[in-house]
Parts: C-alpha cells; structure tokens; sequence
C-alpha cells in the first residue's frame, strides 16, 4: 500500500509477537506450553501463568479454584 504513507508518529500499537510461556526447570531454552497455577496459603496470592490463546478457560479454572478455596 504505497499510497498509505504511514509513518512512525501513525504507529498506535505494536505487536511483538512474544508468548507468555512457563519456563522449565534446569533448561533455560524450554518452555511449557502448559499452564501453572500458584497458590500461596500464607499470603492467600494465586499466580496464573500460561499462554494467551486460552486465556478465557484458564481464567474459569483460576475462579473455580478460588470459589472452592473460599466455600469448601
């Protein structure tokens, strides 16, 4: 698209294309492609880490687990 003419000051947002990938123990160039969940009685933090593309169903899995800990 010649004819666009776009320049730096145009750019509003940029995507790297970086995933969020859990790091494997004892091997720095491994990821899982799994998700982790956290959880922390003392400090009551739940950590989420994982991919974006099913970011939805790890977010239900975090509420359920949440919902469990606090009612069961």
């Amino acid at each position: 698209m010649p004819q666009f003419n776009a320049t730096q000051k145009d750019v509003l947002y940029a995507y790297a294309g970086v995933r969020p990938l859990v790091k494997q123990k004892g091997n720095i160039t491994k990821a899982s492609r799994q998700d982790l969940f956290h959880y922390d009685p003392e400090t009551g933090i739940l950590s989420v880490s994982g991919k974006l593309t099913p970011a939805r169903a790890l977010a239900e899995r975090a509420v359920d687990f949440t919902i469990n800990l606090l009612y069961y």
